[in-house]
C-alpha cells in the first residue's frame, strides 16, 4: 500500500481506520490490565474507557455521510446533456457534433446542433432529420474554463430564419444574418452585462465569457447563456406552418 499514491478520500479512509484500530486495540489493553489488577487497575479502567469512547466517535465520524467530490468535467458535461435532453424536440446532441474525424481522439469542441425545420418544436420526434451546428464550447476540459474570456460560438442557420428554399440573394442573407446576429448579441450582452459580452458579424454570434467557470453556479449561467440564445432563435425564426 502507497500512501502517497491514494486519493484524498482514501486517505482520510485509511486514517479513519487506523486511529479506529488503534485506540481499539488500546482500549483492550487497558480492559486486560484493569482485570490482571483487579481492585488497583483503576487508571487502566480509565483507560479502557476512554478509548473505547474514542473508538465509538471515530467510528461515528467514519459512517457519515461524506459529500462527494465537485467533479467539474462531469457535472458540466451532466448539465449541457440534461438541457440538450430537455430540448430534444429541437436541439441534437451526438459524437458528430463534437467535429471528431475518424483519427482523432480528441474533439476540437463540444457541439450541438439544431433542427432546421421548425415544425418539429410542435412535434414528437426522435430522430435527428435535417440540423445543422447551434453551439460549439471548448473541449470539456477543466483547463478548458479555468480561465478568463471562455469563448462560446452560435450558428445561424438559412433554413432556421429564412425558410428551406430561401430565394435570397448572397448579399441580401448577409445583410439580413448581420440584423440578427447583432440583435442577439445586444440581447445577451444586455441581460449578462458583468458577466459576458457578444457580437454578431454575418451568420455567427460570439459570446465571450469574462470570468472562469468552475463552480455549480457557474455551469448555471453557463446554461443560462445558451438557453437564452436559443429562446432568441425561436422567437426569431421563419415559421411556414404545414
Amino acid at each position: 500500500m502507497n500512501f502517497k499514491n491514494m486519493s484524498v478520500d482514501e486517505r482520510k479512509d485509511w486514517i479513519e481506520t487506523f486511529v479506529g484500530g488503534a485506540f481499539g486495540v488500546i482500549a483492550i489493553i487497558a480492559a486486560i490490565i484493569e482485570y490482571a489488577l483487579g481492585d488497583n487497575g483503576a487508571i487502566a479502567g480509565m483507560f479502557k474507557d476512554i478509548f473505547g469512547t474514542l473508538v465509538v466517535v471515530v467510528l461515528l465520524f467514519a459512517a457519515m455521510p461524506k459529500r462527494k467530490k465537485f467533479n467539474f468535467e462531469e457535472n458540466l458535461t451532466a448539465a449541457l446533456d440534461e438541457w440538450a435532453k430537455a430540448n430534444s424536440n429541437m436541439i441534437v446532441r451526438n459524437d458528430a457534433m463534437d467535429g471528431k474525424g475518424k483519427n482523432d481522439t480528441v474533439a476540437p469542441w463540444y457541439g450541438m446542433g439544431m433542427k432546421t425545420d421548425m415544425n418539429d418544436f410542435y412535434r414528437d420526434v426522435s430522430t435527428t432529420r435535417q440540423a445543422g451546428w447551434f453551439v460549439r464550447l471548448p473541449a470539456i476540459k477543466e483547463e478548458n474554463y479555468n480561465k478568463e474570456n471562455i469563448r462560446i460560438n452560435f450558428h445561424l442557420n438559412k433554413e432556421t430564419f429564412f425558410g428551406r428554399g430561401s430565394e435570397l440573394a448572397d448579399d441580401a442573407l448577409k445583410v439580413e444574418f448581420d440584423k440578427l446576429s447583432n440583435l442577439f448579441a445586444q440581447f445577451i450582452s444586455r441581460k449578462f452585462a458583468s458577466y459576458a459580452s457578444a457580437a454578431g458579424k454575418n451568420d455567427m454570434l460570439t459570446v465571450e465569457i469574462k470570468h472562469p467557470i468552475k463552480t455549480e453556479e457557474d455551469i448555471e449561467r453557463l446554461i443560462d447563456i445558451i438557453n437564452t440564445a436559443y429562446s432568441a432563435y425561436l422567437v426569431s425564426s421563419h415559421i411556414k406552418l404545414k
